[in-house]
């Protein structure tokens, strides 16, 4: 991808290391944008490097350059504090999935208008299958956009895993490790979690480059990162992502099918569809409003409160202490309304895997219409003045090739070990019959 990488991170080591310090003191994207700014790099280029400063570098034995591509762990001045939640107007509240208490709290019969559509079914029928719905619903993670306090919408994403996965180890020139004895790769164990807190929500980074017009004259212009790809999970896409902090982005996933439980390595994932509006939101729509992202700790008591901020909930009485700080939702918005939000998203996914594909990978798609029984014209995002998807290229073609570099870094792990196993005499051991087994 980058012919002069030797010559980036060699001459350009500094700066690299003075990016990786502005990221993690929360700089301003500009001021990040500017110390990245290089005349010689394209587009594709900050992709690739950029990439490897989000999840760790692939090789080379420079300590520095590695330290300076490690994730932050620490939010540093990410992290925001209720004091300053006002000065935020747009606020992304996320809900991990429940295990003992669901979020949105028990059945209600007035959902019934929310969940069930209207049909011929009889008054009991439309309320069973609204009691479904619900109890389907009911465990999903999922999140509320609000701007300047009115929720606008809810979708369903998914956070981590919350467990231990094996994750593939390399040397320090970035090759797999593969153990000779049992000719497999060798891995190690990795907690994967989704921090909980609020933070700041940007534009992954912003560049000043070389880019096209939708008319396809080339020019000069200073435009957000919209997708990466991660060298550290096999090239896994992240589209339309907006970071958090570190290594954590709320992005796009190409699997729907996972979408509503744990099921990520620590960033929230969303469909294509909802990221494409949200980047759109941060980026483009925001008109000055400063964006932040709340992650509610799973089954915790200040989940439910903080969801009945958001909406009315006529059943719930808060606690005194509560009364003092929470702001009234407007009726308007109610958590049968959020409820209705969330199950019109879940049928568009449905519709998506019925209809289209468990698996989507791309940079954008639009939902399912059941008039037309064929995907709507979907909504790209655009970067300023210029639509992402055009100005950056083509995503596709670094994915194909950063997906055979990973192929062929595989097959030249074990075909070293294979000749170092011969080198070394290391055979496989003659499998002994069982008793009672004739050979």
């Amino acid at each position: 991808m980058l012919k002069r990488k030797e010559e980036f991170y060699g001459k350009n080591i500094s700066r690299l290391l003075l990016v990786t310090l502005l990221f993690s003191l929360g700089v301003p994207t500009r001021a990040r944008a500017e110390a990245f700014m290089s005349d010689e790099a394209s587009p594709e280029d900050v992709l690739e490097e950029y990439g490897q400063l989000i999840d760790g570098a692939d090789g080379g034995k420079d300590k520095k350059k590695k330290d300076a591509a490690e994730p932050m762990e620490s939010p540093g001045d990410r992290e925001i504090f209720p004091v300053d939640f006002s000065k935020y107007q747009i606020v992304v509240d996320v809900f991990r999935g429940s295990k003992t208490r669901s979020v949105l709290g028990k059945f209600d019969k007035s959902y019934v208008d929310y969940l069930a559509p209207i049909s011929k079914k009889s008054k009991s029928g439309r309320l069973e299958f609204a009691k479904g719905r619900f109890s389907t619903l009911g465990p999903k993670e999922f999140a509320v956009v609000s701007v300047d306090g009115e929720p606008l919408k809810a979708n369903i994403v998914s956070g981590a895993l919350e467990a231990e996965i094996d994750e593939a180890q390399r040397d320090k020139k970035g090759n797999y490790i593969i153990d000779l004895v049992t000719q497999t790769q060798v891995t190690k164990k990795s907690k994967k979690y989704t921090p909980n807190g609020n933070f700041k929500l940007t534009p992954i980074f912003d560049y000043t480059g070389d880019f096209k017009t939708p008319a396809g004259i080339v020019s000069r212009a200073y435009l957000p990162l919209p997708y990466l790809f991660s060298n550290k999970f096999e090239a896994s896409t992240m589209f339309y992502g907006l970071s958090i902090f570190g290594g954590y982005l709320i992005h796009t996933t190409p699997h729907y099918n996972q979408l509503g439980r744990p099921a990520s390595m620590g960033c929230v994932r969303q469909s294509s569809p909802d990221a494409q509006e949200l980047f759109d939101l941060v980026v483009n729509r925001s008109q000055g409003r400063l964006a932040m992202i709340r992650i509610h700790k799973m089954d915790s008591e200040e989940a439910y409160t903080r969801l009945r901020e958001i909406v009315y909930d006529a059943k719930y009485v808060p606690k005194p202490e509560d009364m003092l700080t929470a702001a009234p939702p407007t009726a308007a918005h109610t958590l049968g309304w959020l409820i209705g939000s969330l199950n019109v998203n879940y049928q568009h996914l449905q519709d998506f895997l019925t209809h289209v594909s468990s698996e989507y990978e791309g940079p954008g798609n639009a939902w399912w219409d059941p008039m037309t029984r064929k995907l709507a014209k979907p909504v790209y995002p655009m970067c300023g003045a210029y639509e992402c998807r055009v100005a950056w290229g083509d995503p596709m073609k670094i994915l194909a090739k950063k997906r055979k570099d990973i192929a062929d870094k595989k097959k030249k792990a074990f075909d070293d070990a294979a000749a170092e196993r011969l080198r070394l005499g290391i055979v496989d051991p003659i499998p002994v019959p069982s008793p009672g087994v004739p050979n």
